[in-house]
């Protein structure tokens, strides 16, 4: 029997990293018996291939920790493909149908599944998935993720050799220019699960690695200890007064814990400026009367900036 996924019971993903095993995509569904809670399959990345899902096997699964790096040097081992529950394919497809590969103008290093229009897909999220998660923010790429990136790439000494997180990853952006600047361990945390999936697509797309994970690490008694990160990347979390308010104090105990958080953000009014230092400004290119870049129109060339904007955003470290 195929699951119904609502807000009330909606599946946790998470993908974990162990000694004896690569990456697992665990799923938790509370109060549904399809599939049994804690039921596990191994999905070290989602790969979009042929329009259909394949594995990608972790060429480091001895050293019992991700690394930003693919190692190709191995030859590629065939695997038995796992049987994945209805509802998590039906997601997995929906991401890779409705959005396409599209290499950034800004940072231009950097490819992203991205969607040409979020309000069609928002109202296809609902209709086909009946998830409630909100607009599907993991489809575009926002201002500020788009500035932290290019500051995280244009100065790998603030990541390298160093534990990441990319809280609120959406795309995972951040997380994946982090990757790319020799950071050796990058984990990225969204709430909404097809952002993991997105996340883990983008990934791929770049030839890194992420762990991701889609619980809520902000309240006190989440269990998240900060003290496992060396550094917090955050893009374009400040847009509503009370998700501010709950962030602010989440990188408030990161920052007592000992951890580096960097912000990329347009300007939005729920920024906490008193607790800021600005690092540096970016221009960014934007779809024109956004705060997002998103993929342009087929037929449109990458020369044609007719539907683009520039936008200022910057890069913030939080103060202790």
């Amino acid at each position: 029997m195929q699951a119904i996924v609502s807000a009330a019971n909606a599946p946790r993903l998470r993908l974990l990293k162990t000694i004896d095993s690569p990456i697992l995509l665990q799923i938790e569904i509370r109060g549904m018996s399809t599939p049994p809670k804690g039921s596990v399959s191994r999905v070290p990345h989602w790969r979009c291939l042929r329009d259909w899902l394949s594995l990608l096997r972790d060429s480091n699964a001895s050293a019992g920790t991700a690394t930003n790096r693919k190692d190709t040097s191995l030859p590629e081992q065939k695997t038995a493909e796992p049987e994945l529950a209805p509802w998590l394919t039906a997601m997995a497809e929906l991401v890779q149908r409705e959005t396409q590969p599209t290499r950034l103008p800004y940072p231009p290093e950097i490819t992203l599944r991205l969607a040409v229009e979020t309000a069609p897909l928002w109202q296809k999220i609902e209709r086909d998935l009946k998830l409630r998660y909100g607009p599907p923010y993991w489809a575009v790429a926002w201002a500020g993720g788009l500035a932290l990136a290019r500051h995280v790439i244009d100065h790998p000494a603030l990541v390298a050799g160093r534990r990441v997180l990319d809280f609120a990853a959406g795309s995972g952006i951040v997380g994946i220019a982090a990757a790319k600047a020799g950071a050796a361990v990058v984990a990225a945390s969204d709430v909404d699960p097809l952002a993991v999936i997105a996340i883990s697509l983008n990934a791929d797309l770049n030839g890194v690695a992420i762990e991701a994970n889609v619980d809520d690490l902000m309240p006190a008694d989440s269990g998240f200890d900060p003290a496992a990160f060396d550094v917090v990347l955050v893009g374009d979390i400040f847009y509503t007064p009370d998700l501010a308010a709950r962030a602010i104090a989440f990188l408030s105990r990161c920052c007592a814990a000992g951890c580096a958080v960097l912000i990329g953000d347009p300007g939005r009014a729920d920024l906490p400026v008193d607790r800021l230092e600005k690092v540096d400004s970016y221009e960014v290119l934007v779809t024109r009367d956004c705060q997002f870049f998103g993929a342009q129109p087929q037929g449109a060339s990458r020369q044609d900036a007719s539907g683009l904007d520039l936008r200022a955003a910057n890069v913030w470290r939080f103060a202790r």
